[in-house]
This record gives C-alpha cells, structure tokens and sequence, in this order.
C-alpha cells in the first residue's frame, strides 16, 4: 500500500473544490458568498467520506502504511489531523499486538525451577515467590511493549488501568469466548510452562495486564472459580507489598469478625522481575490486595505483619524499612477453568482414536 500524503490529499481537495465552485457560479444565480459557504460546507463531509474509507483500508491490511504529515504552521483541516492521529493510533496497536520477545530475553525464564524450593514458610500454604525470574531486558521491553500502547486500549479504573488478554470473563464459563493471545504474550506464557511453573495441560490462556501509577493500587478480592487456582504474577517497574487477607464466611461476618478480615494474614514484597505464584488455600480461602499509597512499611505500622518472603525479597530488607513505589506493571497469569468444555474435547478425541 502506498505511503498516505495527506498533504497531497488536501491540495486534490482544495482543486476539486475550486472546480465545483466555478461550475456552480455559471448554473446557479446565488450570491457568491452563499456560494462559497454551501461549498465549505460540503467540502468537509465529502473529505470525510474519502478519509473513511482510506482509514478502513487501512485497518484490514497486514501492511503498515507510512503517514506524512504536514510541517508545522501549513495549513490543515482538523479532519486530516485527526485522520492521521487515528492511522497512528492504529500502527502503534498494530506494533504491541503483533510484537515479539527476542529468544535472548527469555532465557532467564525459560530455565526450569523447582517450586518447592521457593515455597514461602509461614501461615500460608502453597505460595512461593521467585526473585529475579525475568532479565532486566525483558522488563525493559516489555514495559516498552505496554507503553506505546494507545490509551484507547486500556480500560482505566480508579486505581489502575489494565488490558485483558485471551477474552472477557463471563458469570457463566460455559458462554465464555476465548480470543487469540498476542505472540509477545502467548511466548511469556509458554516460557511459565517450560519452567515448569505450570504443567503442560495447565499452559496459561488469560493474562491480565495492569499499570499501577504510585498511590494506586487494587482492593482485596478474589479471582473466584472462572479460573483455575494457580494464579502466577509476574511485577516489573516499581516494587509493592501483596497482601493476603482470610476470607470470611457469612456467619463470621454477622457475627462481628469484620476486624480480623482486615488484618493481612501474611504479605510478600514483589519487588521487580519476581514472580510470585499461589493456589489451593493461598487462593480459595484467602484474598489479596495492594493498598492505594506512594509509600508502605514493610511488616506493617507495627511491625508485626509477616513478611513471608522477607530472606529473598532483597539484601539488607528488614521490618520497618519504607518501600516507595513507582510506576509498576503487572502480568497474571491463569487458565480459564473449563472442565465440561475440556472433558467434551476429551471424549471426542477418545471416539475418534
């Protein structure tokens, strides 16, 4: 496709009109000034179609076309520029969703690990927490990834803004439909297998992506049974302290334990590169959550929090240490828990064998 001058466009647009303003002056008795505002008038709409089209052209091809814009000062409609803008816009999406990792970059992750030897010893069970899983060349490219992103992409909440990859959960599983992972995010997900952090049938096809700017961050939930229960957060950019918190049943609710919900069971600082991973009680019976501040201690005000990973999370780190935040970017990892649909594929493939 060829290179879109919008430049030439206008100067083809501005002959037409030209034309079509002589023509009508020698059909028409109007005055010339009424003339010449019906012709400004159309001229915009007509210009717009042609944008329009040249746009979706645009959109459906595979080739990224090279936009030339005016110098500063000429003259411009403001159609043109926001033509350009939207091609910009539409390249840059084109970049990050179609963007790929160098073989390089993933090998630190790629190195097989041994779980249970990062497994986090303290009131919780079954979490673990990897330091520097990643290499600071992929952080790097990965957050460059993630912010050359157009904002038209994002979802933006009161305390993140995020991306969600691989579909939109739904309330019911079943109507579920998944989408196509980006490679970039399809090969984070594959290296998580080679590790061996989740098993060959357990290869994540749900990533959610969330940027954290200091003084945000996410209320205390949990991921609930459209997934299944091995959760994998991988951090980069700025620190933060994850906290876990007992969710209660009802009756302990009623019955006045609203308290001890809100005091964290344990907490982990993910500090950048880590990936922390946690299931089975970690993720069923427990909540997590990042408080919303610029700045937190670690252990708590008191000091009295676990810290579970307080000997990996950093040399000379101890309780009562202050941990600014910066910009921060998350990825968590999931599989969508679909057994009716798998075991339906399962018994197909046992009648065709």
């Amino acid at each position: 496709m060829p290179a879109l001058d919008f430049k030439a466009l206008l100067q083809q647009e501005r002959a037409q009109k030209r034309h079509e303003r002589e023509r009508q002056q020698k059909e028409e008795v109007a005055s010339e000034e009424e003339d010449d505002d019906d012709e400004e008038y159309k001229a915009p709409a007509n210009f717009a179609a042609r944008v329009d089209a040249m746009l979706g052209a645009v959109v459906t091809s595979n080739v990224s076309p090279a936009v030339t814009l005016p110098e500063e000062g000429q003259d411009m409609d403001i159609m043109a520029v926001a033509a350009a803008k939207i091609v910009e816009e539409s390249q840059q999406a084109k970049h990050c969703l179609h963007a790929r990792l160098e073989p390089e970059y993933l090998s630190t992750a790629m190195t097989e690990r041994n779980l249970a030897q990062h497994a986090l010893v303290g009131p919780l069970h079954r979490v673990f927490y990897l330091p520097e899983y990643v290499s600071r060349e992929l952080e790097e490219k990965v957050v460059e990834i993630t912010h050359t992103m157009p904002a038209k992409q994002w979802v933006t909440l009161r305390g993140r803004r995020l991306q969600c990859f691989g579909g939109k959960p739904t309330e019911d599983v079943a109507s579920f439909k998944p989408k196509v992972l980006p490679p970039w995010i399809k090969q984070l997900c594959q290296t998580l297998t080679l590790a061996g952090i989740f098993g060959m049938e357990e290869t994540p096809d749900h990533v959610l992506l969330n940027e954290y700017q200091p003084g945000q961050g996410i209320m205390a939930h949990t991921d609930g049974p459209f997934f299944r229960s091995r959760v994998a957060i991988l951090s980069l950019g700025g620190p933060a302290i994850f906290r876990f918190k007992r969710r209660l049943a009802t009756a302990e609710i009623e019955g006045g334990k609203e308290d001890e919900q809100q005091r964290p069971v344990g907490t982990v600082v993910l500090q950048p590169r880590s990936l922390i991973v946690f299931e089975g009680d970690a993720y069923h019976e427990h909540m997590h959550e990042i408080l919303a501040v610029e700045e937190e201690m670690v252990g708590g005000e008191e000091g009295i929090t676990p810290v579970l990973n307080l000997a990996t999370a950093g040399e000379g780190l101890k309780l009562g240490d202050v941990l600014r935040r910066a910009l921060r970017v998350s990825l968590t990892f999931r599989k969508v828990n679909k057994p009716e649909q798998e075991r339906c594929v399962a018994r197909l493939s046992s009648q065709t064998k």
